[in-house]
């Protein structure tokens, strides 16, 4: 299957915000200045976060806009503690996450959606133990 050049602009934006930044600033020893995500950046992760966790969940409009707001709340603050260069710093992205999916495991309503939900959110948390210095 082939993207549509809007998606494939929008992979490879969330390819080097994901993955190229955070292995830069490890090149670097994380002491030289990591180019900031640009805000372009910032709203393809934060769809994809949301695709990802609500893939097969329906929710209603109020709840997706709930849904969003949590997820760009999240991010900020994941943002805000940089690359992880410790095993502190990594814990505490991974309390982000799980707080992140506690609030909007709230918003799914139907026992099928919030199994589907958690599933989904099991997928692609962040653990203690993935970090590796």
């Amino acid at each position: 299957m082939r993207l549509t050049r809007s998606a494939e602009r929008a992979r490879c934006a969330l390819r080097r915000a994901i993955l190229l930044v955070p292995v830069l600033a490890l090149v670097a020893g994380a002491q030289a200045p990591v180019r900031a995500a640009s805000a372009a950046d910032s709203t393809v992760i934060r769809q994809r976060i949301y695709q990802r966790l609500f893939a097969g969940v329906e929710l209603r409009e109020d709840q997706r806009h709930a849904a969003v707001r949590t997820i760009a709340e999240a991010h900020v603050s994941q943002r805000e503690l940089g690359v992880a260069t410790d095993g502190a710093s990594w814990r505490r992205i991974v309390r982000i996450h799980e707080r992140r999916d506690s609030i909007l495991a709230t918003l799914v309503e139907s026992p099928r959606d919030r199994a589907r939900f958690v599933a989904n959110a099991a997928a692609i948390r962040p653990r203690v133990e993935d970090w590796r210095p």
